[in-house]
């Protein structure tokens, strides 16, 4: 499930700083010597980069990592998402969101013991976020909604289905400063085409209450139930995880790590919690980047 903790990282996180405007940063103190000392331009503002922040346009860099507590640890693999953003307006807005994952784990040694890092393309995703359908200030909660349709490249497309999409509800509750209790949920649904795949369709639903140690620190414990739906006659997954986490903010980045459970097992099968669970479990880490 660590592709949805991303997922929701990315999602506090740009909650988050959307909320911080320039409208709400402190302004500088005007210069009181003389009046031409105060009406001196500034050359930074002017730069196409300072043009580009105040515009419509956003960029953010994601990039995630995990590793089971059942593999060795033997080099590396993450998911890269760069994050592409226009804001219609404060109602409307628009990403493309390419990914790829990083491999420089132990499937890419050669014969001689050197390994290669191998970069893999996953696919691009277009979204569509409709925001404030309801707020917590005039509904007592937020809501917004999200479309995304994910193409995928020719290899994926081999397997059974040309793309996917998605369809968000996204919400939440600020109870006080300190804590606020997010819900997310998706249906997804596959393109099919004549390929073996025999993925239909997944479901997702979770609840993440938050606790702002600070303004910077925060943990949190997400609870989610996901299910798997195939061809009839194809065995469904669906489980229950449950991930706690924590995260930090710094002025660029925000990193997070979080321990994936999944104790539930719908399907039949009931796993020893202590030993199977956390044999299963998984440490997802995330750094989010606010580029632009």
């Amino acid at each position: 499930m660590g592709l949805f903790r991303g997922a929701i990282l990315a999602f506090m996180v740009t909650s988050a700083l959307g909320a911080t405007s320039t409208a709400s940063m402190p302004s500088v103190p005007a210069t009181t010597t003389t009046q031409q000392t105060a009406a001196t331009p500034n050359p930074e503002e002017n730069t196409i980069w300072q043009k580009l922040k105040k515009s419509p346009f956003n960029a953010q860099y994601l990039v995630e990592g995990s590793n089971g507590f059942k593999e060795s640890i033997n080099g590396y693999s993450f998911y890269n998402y760069l994050y592409l953003g226009y804001n219609i307006n404060d109602r409307f807005a628009v990403k493309v969101v390419p990914y790829w994952q990083t491999d420089f784990s132990e499937k890419q040694e050669n014969k001689d013991g050197s390994r290669t890092i191998h970069q893999q393309y996953g696919a691009t995703q277009a979204r569509l976020y409709v925001k404030k359908l309801l707020t917590d200030k005039e509904n007592g909660y937020d809501l917004y909604l999200q479309y995304r349709l994910y193409h995928y490249p020719a290899a994926t497309r081999k397997s059974g289905y040309d793309a996917k999409q998605r369809f968000y509800l996204i919400g939440g509750k600020t109870i006080n400063d300190k804590l606020r209790i997010g819900t997310y949920a998706f249906y997804e649904s596959y393109i099919r085409n004549s390929g073996k795949s025999s993925l239909l369709a997944n479901y997702y639903a979770a609840v993440a209450p938050t606790y702002y140690i600070s303004d910077k620190l925060y943990t949190s414990l997400t609870i989610d139930y996901y299910r798997q739906q195939r061809k009839s006659g194809s065995t469904e997954a669906e489980t229950l995880s449950v991930s706690p986490e924590i995260g930090y903010s710094f002025p660029f980045v925000s990193l997070s790590a979080s321990l994936a459970l999944e104790p539930v097992d719908f399907r039949g099968e009931d796993p020893d919690f202590v030993d199977e669970t956390l044999k299963n479990a998984r440490l997802v880490v995330s750094a989010y980047f606010s580029i632009l």
